[in-house]
């Protein structure tokens, strides 16, 4: 009897004791104010159960969307379920937003952002050139991944020597720009920057005003240079053909012409050898009558 009696006022201490610090856990709450046996409202997938690595007497939130410990008794639906939670989803055990907050706005989920290329994918904001573009001066890189820079003066990845400026069509989103001289052979142009043309050039402002060497016309600047058989008048820059000579071959350049008749040889062979053969042959004439008399 006594055996007895001893036996049932140990289970009612255990009990007792049980009952103290099961109760001791209904008036506790985790970090976050989630009640005992309770899912966070602050941390979807997780409930606020016994820490047991301190021997059960604290709580703590734990990962529930394995263990599914807090469940609807009637039902036996896993109340910490991720679609228990508006705008939630279940990723890698864990319960992940589906939109997105950035700089204090919410962004769909496979929106894209104005910053290009990031895009909203399951709470986390990316890159995604493919689905959103890239910025302007920028082109999918080969990874297609991310953007790179493209080549270009309009964009800075390429500087335009000094005497260059940079030029670009500003509603082309195209157009990566050139460098075009801002100097020029105009008088226009200050002294450190102008360009001197060469002999065989001449400065041309009819197109820029800032001048452009352009070649000079007429056959003395070869432009055109004369045909076989022609030379060039040097005062009119016309390619003519060379005035033919009855006492010179064809082939005798006008040069040559000029050099004869210039001299004294020259003008005794055109005025004094016609006339000195004419006397001579009237005297060969006479004497031959003579001999016959």
């Amino acid at each position: 009897m006594k055996k007895i009696f001893f036996l049932l006022f140990a289970l009612f201490l255990v009990q007792s004791v049980f009952c103290a610090d099961l109760s001791d856990l209904y008036t506790k709450t985790c970090p976050d104010g989630t009640k005992y046996w309770q899912c966070s409202k602050t941390k979807p997938g997780y409930a606020c159960l016994p820490d047991y690595s301190k021997g059960g007497s604290e709580l703590k939130l734990q990962n529930d969307l394995q263990t599914k410990l807090v469940k609807d008794y009637k039902t036996g639906a896993h109340l910490c379920a991720c679609e228990n939670f508006p705008g939630y989803t279940e990723k890698d055990g864990e319960c992940v937003k589906i939109n997105c907050d950035y700089q204090g706005k919410e962004i769909l989920n496979g929106a894209c952002l104005e910053e290009k290329p990031k895009r909203c994918v399951l709470g986390s904001i990316v890159d995604d050139p493919l689905s959103c573009g890239c910025p302007q001066g920028k082109e999918i890189s080969p990874d297609k991944k991310s953007c790179q820079s493209k080549v270009g003066c309009r964009w800075g990845t390429l500087i335009c020597q000094a005497g260059y400026n940079c030029e670009y069509v500003e509603s082309n989103p195209a157009d990566d720009g050139k460098c075009v001289a801002q100097s020029g052979c105009s008088s226009i142009i200050p002294p450190e920057k102008r360009i001197s043309c060469t002999s065989l050039e001449e400065c041309d402002t009819s197109t820029d005003p800032k001048g452009i060497c352009v070649p000079k016309k007429g056959c003395q600047y070869l432009n055109p240079p004369c045909p076989a058989g022609e030379v060039c008048d040097k005062k009119t820059g016309i390619c003519i053909k060379p005035q033919s000579n009855l006492f010179n071959s064809p082939s005798t350049t006008s040069n040559s012409t000029k050099e004869k008749g210039n001299s004294p040889l020259s003008n005794l062979s055109c005025c004094c050898l016609p006339s000195a053969g004419f006397l001579a042959l009237l005297f060969f004439s006479w004497k031959n009558k003579n001999n016959k008399f």
